[in-house]
């Protein structure tokens, strides 16, 4: 009967392989198309107004993908004569149509703008982005037509300044970034921010970026090199404006107890620790001849995979709650499995030939 317990060994051992093959796949949905970012836009390169420094912070809540976005710019008039300027302030197509603006003390009114068109200037259509804990380029997914033309939105504002005078101008607005689960343990948040279009102001601009994060478990990249200023706060300070845009990531390092963010390997850990504890139950309870080794193994088994949909992302989405299922599926093979031994044992003590191999069942 030793060929049997090989073969019934192997049965249990690819029925996990499977599902923790597919398990990878059942992380994600569909991926969000990337987020068209945000940033200032002003159209006369010759207003005579000097952007001196602007100043650009991120601060995320436990609800990553809608950070709060404050805007700081250092303004002086370089003419000798009283100007008044308008301004456009460029969102996404797809942001909240509320922006808070403030010259000085003094609020402004901002008009709200759709679609806005710039001629001489193309917002670019990001198409990758880099998961934080690996490191490692992954692409959106196009669920549109394919256009590379990026669809803005807009606050139309004016600004007074007296003969020189230089004034702090600050804005404030909720941004919607992208939320990408698939080929991911936990999602990973995108946003994208426009710094070329600082070029249309006079003079050389200094500039500030930082992000702020609600807790010290969070892995940010940044194409922009960010330094950790505390568990919580990345920063970049530049003495001029970079000709790039500002794109970062940021994802929840919770749960990936195998430091890496990937769920194929992150998968296949758990799938290795599930096979050696069926393994060493089995072999257990063939050497000790005891049908408790193969419970505990099967109950070892589950609970890994418990704590594992457990500790995703703490709480049981669509896609938990199929992990879940699966956890189920799992729970009711052994089950059926441990049935079908004592059934066979039964059977085989009213013949007399009962095997080694049923020996184990429940004694």
């Amino acid at each position: 009967m030793n060929g049997f317990r090989l073969v019934a060994l192997f049965i249990v051992l690819g029925i996990v392989s499977i599902l923790f093959s597919s398990l990878a796949n059942a992380n994600g949905g569909p991926v969000s198309w990337p987020p068209p970012g945000d940033g200032p836009l002003r159209f006369d390169p010759v207003s005579g107004i000097s952007l001196i420094r602007e100043q650009v912070s991120f601060h995320f809540d436990e609800e990553l993908a809608h950070p709060t976005v404050n805007i700081e710019y250092v303004l002086k008039n370089t003419l000798e004569r009283k100007t008044e300027i308008q301004m456009m302030f460029i969102t996404p197509a797809f942001q909240d149509e509320s922006l808070q603006v403030h010259e000085g003390e003094r609020k402004v009114e901002a008009s709200f703008v759709a679609d806005v068109q710039i001629n001489g200037w193309d917002p670019e259509v990001k198409k990758d982005f880099v998961e934080p804990v690996s490191g490692k380029p992954m692409t959106y997914s196009d669920r549109y037509s394919g256009s590379n033309r990026q669809s803005v939105n807009g606050h139309s504002f004016e600004l007074s300044f007296e003969p020189t005078e230089t004034q702090k101008v600050s804005m404030q607005y909720t941004a919607y970034g992208g939320a990408h689960r698939i080929g991911t343990v936990n999602e990973v948040i995108t946003q994208l921010y426009y710094l070329t279009p600082a070029a249309y102001w006079n003079g050389d601009t200094k500039a500030e970026l930082s992000i702020h994060l609600p807790a010290r478990h969070y892995r940010v990249h940044s194409n922009i090199p960010l330094t950790q200023q505390d568990a919580r706060t990345y920063q970049a300070r530049l003495d001029r404006l970079p000709d790039v845009e500002w794109y970062f990531s940021l994802t929840d390092t919770t749960g990936l107890v195998f430091g890496t963010n990937d769920s194929l390997v992150h998968n296949r850990f758990i799938a290795i620790i599930i096979f050696a504890l069926i393994l060493i139950s089995y072999i257990q309870a063939i050497r000790y001849r005891r049908g408790r080794y193969m419970i505990f193994g099967a109950a070892a088994s589950l609970l890994v995979l418990f704590q594992f949909v457990r500790s995703i992302d703490g709480q049981y989405t669509s896609d938990n709650f199929l992990k879940l299922l699966l956890a189920l599926l799992l729970a009711g093979i052994f089950g059926v499995g441990l049935i079908v031994v004592h059934i066979l044992k039964l059977a085989k003590r009213r013949t007399g030939t009962e095997s080694s191999l049923i020996k184990i069942g429940f004694e």
